[in-house]
């Protein structure tokens, strides 16, 4: 919660102002980061002096947030571990560089939704459905696209149902081109709420992709989510 992260902050400031933890240091920049204050956790990163692929990821993190895609890049390729090259996979999805993140992508730890998308977008829909393996609102959409673009009615329908657990989600498919002529019903009311796509991230994409359907866009933001590292213990 945001209360768990202010209070996380003031923690780690005390280790850092009384020990010069380098530990804290990291953390305080983690901590940072899920309150939303990139400029904060970027300035927190440049304090730490162990440079390993935990650091680089981070500072690729906070490029990105920032829509600075080629310096994010740079910091994920510098962190030469699976999680900067997934991370990779995800810059090169909003680069449109689709058959390239596929590929960094292919083997990526975590959930499969950044993998699953990839695999749709280069039009590789049997290894898109292969590559399933978590069981996330996000992903059971991403199934429901791929089941619609097969015409396996009955599997979108199904897809979407789980989908729902997710408003926002539940609130799109009635009204996404994809499943245009397919019956999205939900079992319950559909909510009025609207996913955001605004924001450096947001705008960056759209930047990107100028001619991609509206559809693709939201698909990247639905999918979106930078691989999680630890704080050092």
């Amino acid at each position: 919660s945001l209360v768990d992260a202010d209070k996380k902050v003031d923690i780690y400031k005390k280790a850092v102002d009384k020990y010069g933890s380098d530990r804290a240091q990291f953390n305080l920049g983690v901590a940072y980061l899920s309150l939303g204050k990139d400029d904060l956790a970027e300035q927190a990163f440049n304090k730490v002096k162990t440079a390993d692929a935990d650091l680089q990821n981070a500072k690729g993190i906070v490029a990105l947030h920032k829509g600075d895609l080629d310096a994010a890049y740079r910091a994920f390729n510098a962190a030469g571990d699976a999680n900067g090259k997934a991370n990779m996979g995800i810059v090169d999805i909003l680069k449109g560089n689709y058959a390239k993140a596929a590929d960094e992508l292919a083997d990526a730890p975590g959930c499969c939704n950044n993998t699953v998308l990839a695999y749709i977008l280069t039009g590789q829909y049997d290894k898109a459905a292969a590559a399933v393996h978590c069981n996330d609102a996000r992903v059971h959409y991403l199934k429901a696209i791929i089941a619609a673009r097969q015409g396996k009615a009955a599997d979108v329908k199904a897809s979407l149902e789980k989908a729902y657990a997710n408003d926002a989600l539940k609130a799109r498919a009635a009204k996404d081109v994809e499943f245009a002529g397919t019956d999205t019903t939900p079992t319950f009311a559909v909510s009025g709420l609207r996913l955001s796509t605004r924001g450096p991230l947001a705008d960056s994409v759209k930047a990107t992709h100028p001619t991609t359907p509206a559809t693709i866009i939201f698909l990247i933001l639905l999918s979106f989510q930078l691989l999680h590292f630890p704080i050092r213990q």
